[in-house]
């Protein structure tokens, strides 16, 4: 090829990505379309499709079907993909897409237009997909081998087919499926609880047992807002990230998520109860009272009643309403 990445460089630099492609051949249509079609991530898909059969395919897929890339890239459009990769990324966004192997495409374009540009795909380039078929029976494919910037270029380009090799085929199973709306709905119903003040109650000297522990874990390649909390079956952790879960982990996260809803909904109506009772306590007993429910919990032995437990964390959390400065 004639044309350089430092050629396309300077040349994107002086028209903006947008201003380049339509000086290559790219139409107005195209470019909006690219600007509001996103890309789908489908780590969560594995949590309710199952693997059916690995076809060698040998055809063309429509590159309207093209749902994802290999990649952790989720509701960004096309158009941004690239422009993110060139220009640079936002704060808070992730996109791991090399600037050197998207100019290494264009090149190509600047070199043959739009109409040259598609020969040359087609002509160069098979990938690998996984297709997963819905419950409408309709086909959503993700690229599930190398060719990442060539299928963003495909997509923003928006040619009208690529060359594949191979395909992992998954289909719907709507009962995973529900287990994962379920999960889901608890780890809302949760959160909900988590935002109150009450449960921002963790900031003694010295641990309380009963008590809600929050912190950030790192689980692979994903972060997940983790709970420890005592139940009735002992220390229980529970994952807030579904990404971070294995199908097969979705129903025992999300009983011992439901489980933990019933202990805070039970500590929270106990809080309550606890402010209203402590009222009319002279401040000097309400101090001594915390004093001691900290002393006991430090220093009793756990009897394996829980009860005894929650009921003190709502104790010692009503009592510091009324001395919280």
């Amino acid at each position: 090829m004639l044309v350089t990445r430092e050629k396309v460089e300077n040349e994107i630099r002086k028209l903006g990505l947008h201003g380049f492609l339509k000086a290559h051949g790219v139409s107005s249509t195209i470019l909006k379309k690219s600007q509001l079609l996103t890309s789908h991530d489908r780590n969560e898909l594995s949590k309710y499709y199952d693997k059916v059969k690995e076809v060698e395919f040998d055809s063309k897929v429509d590159t309207e079907l093209i749902d994802g890339i290999n990649r952790e890239v989720n509701n960004l459009s096309w158009f941004k993909i690239v422009n993110y990769a060139i220009y640079g990324v936002p704060k808070g966004i992730f996109l791991n897409m090399s600037t050197l192997r998207f100019f290494d495409q264009l090149a190509v374009l600047s070199e043959l237009n739009l109409s040259g540009y598609n020969d040359y795909f087609q002509s160069h380039y098979s990938f690998d997909f996984a297709c997963y078929i819905d419950s409408n029976h309709k086909h959503h494919y993700y690229l599930s081998g190398d060719g990442n910037h060539r299928i963003t270029i495909a997509k923003l380009l928006d040619l009208k087919y690529v060359n594949a090799d191979k395909l992992i085929i998954y289909k719907y199973n709507p009962e995973k499926f529900h287990q994962l709306e379920s999960y889901e709905l608890s780890v809302a119903k949760l959160n909900s609880l988590l935002s109150t003040p009450l449960f921002k109650f963790t900031t003694y000297d010295g641990s309380i047992e009963g008590g809600v522990e929050l912190d950030i874990n790192t689980l692979g390649k994903h972060f997940s807002k983790t709970i420890r909390i005592k139940t009735y079956s002992g220390s229980s952790t529970i994952i807030l990230n579904s990404n971070a879960l294995h199908s097969d982990e979705i129903i025992s996260q999300s009983q011992k998520v439901d489980n933990a809803v019933t202990i805070m909904k039970k500590i929270q109506k106990d809080h309550n109860h606890f402010v209203k009772v402590y009222k009319y306590y002279p401040m000097r007993f309400k101090k001594l009272l915390f004093e001691t429910y900290i002393f006991l919990n430090e220093n009793m032995a756990f009897d394996g009643k829980y009860d005894t437990y929650h009921k003190r964390l709502a104790k010692l959390s009503a009592l510091t309403t009324y001395f919280s400065d």
